[in-house]
């Protein structure tokens, strides 16, 4: 069962205003839970990808490729701390 938190409004304001926004907190405390049931009120269609999930985290292997594959979707990037090079794609 979801339990509404107070971040909601404000995430979802944030993400029609910026190209990424992070959800940050300690573990066990529902960030997974948040982004996914945020997904669904996002005006775009979400694409959720664990980077738990070895085979997830591959399709990161060309980061800048994918994700301008998907640039008319929400990319939410569970378990980000898996790649930590990752954002050095964004890098100018």
């Amino acid at each position: 069962m979801y339990i509404p938190r107070k971040a909601e409004n404000e995430i979802l304001d944030l993400a029609a205003f910026f190209p990424a926004v992070g959800i940050v907190g300690p573990r066990q405390v529902g960030k997974t839970s948040l982004a996914r049931h945020i997904a669904n009120q996002l005006p775009h269609p979400s694409l959720y990808i664990d980077l738990e999930i070895p085979e997830e985290r591959a399709l990161l292997s060309e980061a800048t490729l994918f994700l301008e594959q998907h640039r008319e979707q929400t990319v939410i990037l569970d378990e980000v701390r898996r790649l930590p090079n990752l954002f050095l794609c964004f890098v100018a």
